[in-house]
């Protein structure tokens, strides 16, 4: 046997066991800072993903949704995860830093920072791979069982006239108040959708269980009397020396001191506050309070028509989306004010229209059927055709008032995509095209790249979902826009002749006045049926111009688009 074959078998045998470990040995010292900024870009990665699945956890504990375990057990991996490389990359730099001052590199800190780096790397990529497949409700939750139509009736509150929806709801506040965790809970929606009326029902239903020894109620509303509400927690409470206190420094340290007594002889306290317009500051009025104006010592129980105010203003640890009525409530409702004539086969068909454009808001559905209790069919039919084109000055003074404050407190910029969001047509739009015709119409001021864009259509988004103004949508970036939001927008864009929206119910655009059409700045036919376009359109104030359309024989004219 000659020495060839020996040296080749030595050598294949050292540089397997010996070089190359060594030549990855100085790979992981040399090439840290690599591995920690590829750490850092994995960990961003993760947490994007997370914070999108949070926000569809969050959805499936409002509707009441058990967590499947599969997606319980990932969240608690990635969240160890995350915790876990966020203290290796600390411990990283802090060894940076030590040896000579940044100066030199700590060879053993860096070597020891790379390899546990390299398996960190390969478990959060996996993390974040396996999370793409929670894109919906149903990839991340079930309905449990033990909330279906029959035990709700069961759980029904005792008077008849709370329903089954509204119960559920308060069975959700009331377990949040039980946690020791949250001091601050809140309900927000829509104006109209019976908040106030749910917490009288949540202030009976935690007086019948005596859950708290004092509860004390008192209503904010758009411009606070602080001493009305001052006065109407000691009233709760049996604090009648606060009469003699004329100033309201002096009413709010006679407040703040009865309360501190509760809380050191250990008494719970809920005061709960209604109708908040904007943050209250709970010190002025007396309420316990840190610097950042949560609530100590006791606690609150909000509403509120942003979701924003709860949360930013108020600290609110949780909150609950308050929807509208069921159909069969909403029909339940309407029946109790109506009477039996609901049942007639002649106002059937009516109720069912009627309670179409009430959107299950308790507020309207009792409006609409005030105004028809005691009218004939005729007028019944009438009413409608007013609702249905926005004329009908009752019922349209109540969507009015119901979305006016929300609307109007809006900043230019969201008001305008909100009306293109309305100007789209449809219930779902596109993210990406909102982005495009936002640019296009130079609706977003000082954004220089498309990425500034679509970041500044997401935070108007949020901004119109915590308004309420936009609903959430199962997708996690998507949205979805009310009915009667969509016609209120409309409506009040409409008094300048800014845009129109054709629908199905209208005949042709051909009977519209020149003078509308010259003033019209966006104009969209959201997949009507239209055998034919206008051969004129003369709008010269025209900007956006949406055609949605299944039909492939439309003739769409080539000088609609010429200069």
């Amino acid at each position: 046997m000659s020495a060839d074959p020996v040296v080749g078998i030595g050598w294949d045998v050292l540089k397997s066991y010996v070089v190359v470990p060594i030549e990855r040995g100085f790979g992981h010292v040399i090439c840290s800072k690599r591995f920690a900024d590829r750490l850092r870009g994995e960990v961003q990665n993760l947490e994007n993903e997370d914070q999108r699945v949070k926000i569809l956890a969050d959805e499936a504990r409002r509707n009441v949704r058990k967590l499947l375990d599969v997606f319980t057990t990932w969240k608690a991996s990635a969240e160890k995860a995350l915790e876990e490389a966020r203290e290796l990359l600390d411990d990283f730099e802090k060894a940076t830093n030590t040896c000579c001052y940044g100066t030199l590199p700590d060879p053993k800190s860096r070597y020891q920072f790379s390899r546990k780096a390299e398996g960190k790397i390969e478990a959060i990529k996996q993390l974040t791979q396996k999370c793409i497949r929670f894109n919906g409700l149903n990839d991340i939750s079930f309905i449990d069982p033990a909330f279906t139509s029959s035990a709700l009736t069961s759980m029904k509150l005792e008077d008849d006239g709370v329903f089954e929806s509204r119960a559920l709801m308060i069975r959700n506040i009331m377990g949040a108040l039980a946690d020791n965790t949250n001091s601050v809970v809140g309900v927000y929606g829509m104006g109209g959708i019976g908040k106030s009326t749910l917490l009288l029902d949540v202030e009976r239903k935690v007086s019948e269980e005596k859950s708290f020894h004092w509860v004390a109620k008192a209503d904010v509303s758009e411009n606070p009397d602080i001493k009305t509400i001052q006065g109407e927690i000691a009233d709760a409470l049996g604090l009648n020396e606060i009469k003699n206190k004329e100033t309201i420094s002096g009413r709010a340290k006679l407040l703040h001191g009865r309360l501190k007594d509760e809380e050191r002889e250990k008494k719970k306290v809920l005061i709960i506050l209604d109708n908040l317009w904007e943050g209250l500051d709970l010190n002025k009025v007396g309420i316990p309070c840190g610097h950042d104006n949560k609530v100590t010592g006791c606690k609150l129980l909000l509403t509120s028509r942003d979701r924003d105010v709860l949360r930013r203003n108020m600290g609110c640890d949780k909150d609950f989306l308050l929807g509208g009525l069921k159909e069969e409530e909403a029909k339940r409702l309407f029946e109790r004010i109506v009477g039996a004539k609901v049942r007639d086969d002649d106002f059937k068909p009516l109720v069912n229209v009627a309670l179409n454009k009430c959107a299950g808001v308790p507020f309207l559905i009792v409006a609409m059927a005030k105004r028809f209790k005691d009218a004939n069919l005729s007028e019944w039919k009438d009413t409608l055709k007013k609702v249905e084109k926005f004329k009908d000055k009752e019922i349209n003074d109540s969507i009015h008032h119901m979305l006016q404050w929300s609307y109007e407190k809006l900043e230019e910029e969201v008001k305008s995509l909100l009306q293109l969001c309305v100007v789209y047509g449809i219930s779902k739009p596109s993210l990406e095209n909102l982005v495009r015709y936002s640019v296009g119409l130079g609706l977003f001021q000082e954004v220089s790249s498309m990425e500034e864009a679509r970041n500044r259509l997401s935070s108007h988004i949020r901004t119109l979902q915590a308004s309420s103004l936009l609903l959430d949508s199962e997708d996690a970036y998507g949205f979805k826009i009310h009915d009667l939001v969509r016609e209120f927008v409309a409506s009040v864009a409409s008094r300048d002749h800014s845009f129109f929206v054709l629908k199905d119910k209208d005949k042709s655009i051909k009977e519209l006045q020149k003078s509308k059409l010259e003033s019209y700045r966006a104009i969209c036919f959201p997949y009507v049926d239209m055998k034919e376009l206008p051969k004129e359109l003369d709008c010269p104030e025209l900007q956006i111009f949406l055609l949605f359309t299944n039909n492939r024989s439309l003739n769409v004219l080539i000088h609609y688009f010429t200069l």
